[in-house]
């Protein structure tokens, strides 16, 4: 369902960036959470849970030091309610996922604040 795309490289004139396992591992949470979001808009039930989200726990972060205990906290919380948009009844999926985007902006608010507005835009209104 998710490609398994390398890090990207990114170059500006004074350096070269790569990608951070985190940094791919969260665009991947975006595409997914955009998917069941126009899955559910549809009236459809979100497919499988994508078992490599569970690497929140390990994937190499830009800054080491922003895995801290409220990252802890805030990464096992996301993993709970994303797994519940795959278990919930469809009367229930819109609020199920809205949790799960409101989790990712809490996250984002301790750390990392610049995606919260493309964050924002997963929510259904």
């Amino acid at each position: 369902m998710f490609s398994k795309k390398e890090p990207k490289v990114i170059i500006t004139e004074s350096k070269v960036y790569k990608q951070s396992e985190m940094a791919a591992l969260m665009l991947k949470m975006y595409q997914a959470n955009l998917e069941n979001k126009s899955l559910i808009l549809e009236g459809k039930t979100p497919n499988a849970f994508p078992e490599e989200f569970i690497n929140i726990h390990t994937a190499k972060l830009t800054d080491p030091s922003d895995r801290n205990a409220s990252f802890k906290v805030f990464s096992e919380m996301y993993l709970n309610t994303f797994q519940q948009d795959f278990k919930t009844e469809k009367d229930s999926l819109k609020a199920k996922h809205n949790n799960t985007i409101y989790t990712c902006i809490a996250c984002h608010k301790t750390t990392c604040i610049g995606p919260i507005p493309k964050i924002k835009k997963l929510l259904i209104q």
